[in-house]
């Protein structure tokens, strides 16, 4: 019986992977009862090679203190790692769900693709960092413009 259970035991640990993630803000209060906590001021956090900053960021947890979501609200510059490429950019607001590990931006998207220098405006970006895709949706009012460079032969 032991022995199942270690194997087990090493298995788990084998298939899970612990992310750290520090958030550095000049105040920070937090409600129990709502579950949340918030930063402010100048909020930095910092997840693998992900950077995220913003005046405000709302942490929500579940009923075991988990972390659920983080938002990031006003005046957010990021930089997510996907794949082999680097999403960088600024919105005013920006989501994380650890859970499905989808990054959603929205409210004057302004983003750039590296190396491949392409630019993309929108009003609402979806960026899921497992399976490597990018959505995105604009409006009537507000198009999405993408930008990006074409080599022509003379």
């Amino acid at each position: 019986m032991r022995v199942i259970f270690f194997l087990i035991f090493f298995c788990s640990l084998l298939f899970s992977k612990t992310v750290q993630m520090n958030i550095v803000a000049d105040n920070f209060k937090a409600d129990e009862k709502r579950g949340e906590s918030i930063f402010f001021g100048h909020v930095k956090i910092t997840k693998e090679s992900d950077v995220i900053t913003s005046k405000k960021v709302i942490v929500k947890f579940d009923k075991e203190n988990k972390p659920i979501s983080y938002e990031a609200i006003e005046d957010v510059n990021f930089s997510i790692t996907l794949k082999e490429e680097l999403i960088r950019g600024s919105c005013q607001k920006l989501t994380y769900d650890p859970v499905s590990k989808i990054y959603t931006l929205s409210k004057n998207v302004d983003v750039i693709e590296l190396p491949s220098n392409r630019k993309l405006k929108a009003n609402y970006v979806k960026i899921d960092t497992i399976l490597g895709r990018i959505s995105v949706t604009g409006s009537k009012n507000k198009p999405i413009k993408f930008i990006f460079n074409v080599e022509e032969k003379e």
